[in-house]
């Protein structure tokens, strides 16, 4: 008896070795299988994000991305048709500041109207909705002071823009663009936060306007931003303070 239960107790040592070794050897395994192979749930959902890209108008993948990470965390709008997202837009353009509608109308010619920016009703905005905004406005004035005697600079820049897929055999929503912005912003000039659109005009429907682009853009200044006041009264930082 003693020397069957010897026999016994060496196989359960030899079995509880092999079994520890069998245990290693399939953990090493899996280890090996994860590192190699993506587990199959990652694989389905990078299938459903292909999918998706697939069902919707050209985006590009930074656009997507952002409303991917949006629809995380926030949720999305309930209303999803194309003329509740024109309404949408049409009602932010009407929002009333003390410099005025964000968005404005001038006549260009005796039978032509665009509608614009109005510059300063955009900058009061931008400085009161946006704390990355009011920030560069802080800074900016505390290292160029702005005064009658010494006055902010304001910069134009134009250019065409062609919204939608760019390998389209025609481009019929090809417009002019008119950016404005202060020279005081500096390097910050390259970030297109800091440059304001003021005004656009379709090539199709204004080719009389935009055979001539520098009249526009004269238009504009002359008609929006000469008859200003010579200040604007914004805040930073909850501090009311006066650009010239």
């Amino acid at each position: 008896m003693l020397k069957h239960a010897a026999i016994c107790d060496r196989l359960c040592m030899f079995s509880g070795t092999w079994l520890i070794k069998l245990f290693h050897w399939h953990y090493s395994v899996f280890v090996c299988h994860i590192e190699i192979m993506p587990p199959a749930r990652k694989k389905s959902r990078l299938d459903e994000l292909v999918s998706l890209r697939a069902r919707l108008p050209f985006i590009s993948q930074s656009a997507l991305s952002a409303i991917l990470k949006i629809a995380t965390t926030e949720g999305l709008p309930k209303i999803t048709t194309r003329r509740g997202v024109r309404q949408a837009r049409d009602n932010f353009a009407r929002i009333t500041t003390p410099h005025g509608p964000l968005h404005t109308h001038i006549d260009v010619t005796d039978s032509v109207t665009i509608e614009v920016q109005n510059p300063f009703a955009v900058f009061w905005y931008a400085c009161k909705t946006s704390a990355s905004f009011s920030s560069l406005v802080a800074a900016t004035l505390a290292s160029h002071p702005s005064s009658p005697a010494s006055q902010w600079s304001l910069v134009l820049y134009c250019d065409e823009v062609s919204p939608g897929n760019q390998l389209a055999y025609t481009h019929d929503r090809k417009a002019w663009a008119v950016y404005w912005s202060f020279g005081e912003f500096g390097s910050h000039l390259c970030q297109e936060a800091c440059l304001n659109s003021n005004t656009n005009s379709n090539n199709n429907n204004n080719n009389n306007i935009n055979n001539n682009i520098e009249n526009n853009v004269i238009t504009v200044i002359t008609r929006i931003v000469m008859p200003a006041t010579p200040n604007i009264a914004v805040m930073t930082h909850n501090n009311n303070v006066q650009i010239y």
